[in-house]
């Protein structure tokens, strides 16, 4: 759960448009998003670890870097503006536990139209009618304007006659919410200290409606109070955002509901984005893919043809198409006809977007085609896994050697018999195993219960009393068996001994069910009689908490679960927690000592606490935690 947060919020940070860095103590990058990456210059994956002062050197007196300096001494918020290039950025410094947090805002706009409205008051006209964005002077209590520039008549298709006649609400494009009223509420809401910035619909002369970006404020013109406005014309850029956004709305929606593993992936084959079609093809969980390479899924047959390809040199429109086989998280085979082209910005190559269509049917059905024309039976003895087959009579005439081991029964005694003699080995009775049911598919659920199943192929675990005098749990896959022209020859089964997993699996599910419920008897008792105490699993983090501590912390029970218990501490009394907290996990007992909670008002509240391990099964699960005010 703690991987899913992680990812969420990263996720989170990485969507926003405003550079945001980490940084450590050390001023190594724990952590930066793609808009600082762009600006870098830089991928994430070649900052993120790395350390600022080597990546940029020569950047130690910079004013961004002196306030680095100072926010870690001081542990004062800071406040710098640097220009980068021909941007102006407003960056705002916070101390962290870990070091500092950075968040830029561009600013340049802003200072373009500040500087012009201190030119319009102390160049020449000349200034004023060739600044590049529309300038319009207007009186504050009959809106009507009294000045523009050239631009602004270029900008509505009017001479500068014809617009001195206007109103300012003249402009206005006249639809709701771009309505004239509406504007002219905007005009009053500006004052003398800022200017007042807004996104809004206009008019010109010949009808065309265009968005513009408007800066207003008020000032003194020839000692008489103006209303100031910067007109900047963002159609473009508008349009252009929404056809961003529909695409990436559409991409998005294709992306997480494609029937196939999509996926984005570095430079270096690190997984930036999978689909939840990826989960059920790998086996893996999405949090698992994002921290893996795509090779690393690739059997050692396939990996070369990936290191075949060279992604540098792959042009904006080409692709490359391949086949693969990937190896699951549970050991089974999938192969995956694989489609990829690059992604590039700013005319680099950032990364690669892929489509991985699973074509395991048709590579099994090619390669089942190919064994059933050869009859390779001798092959099929050195499968490891353990495999039989049998005619549409009944009769084995597949068992091989990974068979005889784990039945006990040699294929010389086997091969040629029928009445379900084989089933004697697994339930010491003559019964149809998976081998039969797929050539019978209406009597699938009487004896098994099925994982997966298609028209020819059946997988399912199931226990096997009888197997070797002793149970077994197995995995088995059973499916028709055909020659090359088409015809039913009979069926084929393999099988793997899944014991240990299976005990394993039996084994936790019997300590957390255990664990599950001592905290189900805990949290009923403690409501019941009103308890002052929480829950801690293993890393500290509170799994359940009573009300009694949620309100006399000044939180709900919901805001504290899944939080880190040491985060409630008082910093400098942080080192007894983990202290007693690795006492208890080695001797398993309980420990006793005294904290300072910092409340939600950031009050202390002394306690006395006492830390009792949970077993389960002598293994330790987690923390009971009996919390009681202290007098001071």
């Amino acid at each position: 759960m703690v991987t899913k947060e992680r990812v969420k919020y990263r996720s989170l940070l990485d969507s926003i448009n405003s550079p945001i860095l980490a940084l450590k103590k050390d001023f190594s990058i724990l952590y930066c998003n793609q808009a600082y990456a762009r600006l870098a210059g830089k991928t994430v994956s070649e900052l993120e670890g790395e350390n600022l002062l080597e990546i940029f050197p020569g950047g130690e007196d910079t004013p961004c870097c002196l306030a680095y300096y100072e926010v870690l001494e001081t542990g004062q918020t800071r406040m710098v503006e640097q220009r980068t290039g021909n941007r102006l950025f407003r960056e705002q410094i916070y101390p962290t536990p870990f070091g500092l947090l950075s968040t830029a805002e561009d600013i340049s706009e802003e200072r373009r139209s500040e500087e012009a409205i201190r030119a319009f008051v102390s160049e020449p006209r000349v200034i004023f009618d060739e600044l590049h964005d529309a300038v319009v002077i207007s009186d504050v209590t009959g809106n009507c304007l009294v000045d523009v520039n050239r631009t602004a008549c270029s900008m509505f298709g009017y001479t500068r006659e014809e617009m001195l006649r206007l109103n300012l609400d003249d402009l206005a494009a006249g639809e709701p919410p771009y309505s004239r009223e509406n504007l002219l509420d905007w005009a009053k809401k500006s004052n003398e200290l800022s200017a007042r910035q807004m996104e809004y619909k206009c008019r010109d002369k010949n009808g065309r409606v265009f968005w513009v970006e408007m800066k207003m404020k008020r000032l003194f013109v020839a000692e008489q109070v103006r209303l100031l406005t910067v007109i900047k014309e963002i159609s473009q850029e508008k349009y252009k955002e929404k056809d961003l956004r529909e695409s990436q709305e559409l991409y998005r929606d294709l992306f997480n509901n494609s029937p196939d593993f999509m996926f984005i992936h570095d430079l270096d084959g690190n997984f930036l984005a999978v689909n939840q079609v990826a989960e059920r093809i790998t086996g893996f969980w999405s949090e698992e893919l994002l921290k893996m390479k795509f090779s690393q899924l690739l059997t050692s047959e396939s990996r070369p043809i990936l290191s075949s390809i060279r992604y540098k040199k792959l042009g904006k429109n080409e692709n490359r198409t391949f086949e693969v086989e990937i190896g699951t998280k549970f050991e089974s085979r999938v192969f995956l006809d694989v489609s990829i082209w690059p992604v590039y910005r700013d005319n680099k190559l950032k990364a690669i977007r892929g489509i991985a269509h699973d074509i395991t049917k048709r590579k099994i059905d090619e390669e089942r085609l190919r064994k059933s024309e050869l009859r390779l039976l001798s092959f099929i003895d050195y499968l490891p896994d353990a495999t039989l087959a049998i005619d549409l009579e009944g009769r084995v005439v597949v068992w091989n050697q990974a068979m005889e081991r784990l039945t006990g029964i040699k294929a010389s005694e086997m091969l040629g018999k029928g009445d379900y003699e084989y089933g004697l080995a697994f339930y010491n009775s003559r019964r149809p195993i998976m081998v039969d049911l797929v050539l019978r598919p209406d009597e699938v659920k009487k004896f098994y219960s099925v994982i997966e199943k298609d028209n020819l192929t059946i997988i399912s675990e199931f226990d096997t009393p009888h197997l070797r005098g002793q149970g077994h749990y197995l995995w088995g896959q059973a499916l028709c068996w055909f020659d090359h022209e088409g015809n039913l020859l009979g069926a084929i089964e393999s099988l793997r001994d899944i014991t240990e997993r299976y005990k394993s699996e039996q084994a936790n599910r019997k300590k957390y069910d255990e664990l599950a419920e001592q905290l189900e008897c805990l949290q009923v008792l403690e409501n019941k009689r009103n308890g002052f105490s929480c829950s801690c699993n293993r890393e500290g983090e509170i799994s359940w908490i009573s009300k009694r501590v949620s309100n006399a912390l000044g939180f709900t029970p919901q805001e504290l679960r899944g939080s880190k218990f040491s985060l409630l501490i008082k910093e400098e009394e942080r080192k007894i927690w983990e202290k007693e907290i690795q006492k208890a996990q080695q001797e398993k007992e309980f420990a006793g000592f005294n904290l300072s909670i910092v409340r939600q008002d950031d009050t202390l509240y002394p306690a006395r606490v006492r830390l009792k391990p949970l077993l389960a099964e002598e293994e330790l699960a987690g923390f009971l935690l009996e919390v009681e005010e202290k007098d001071e």
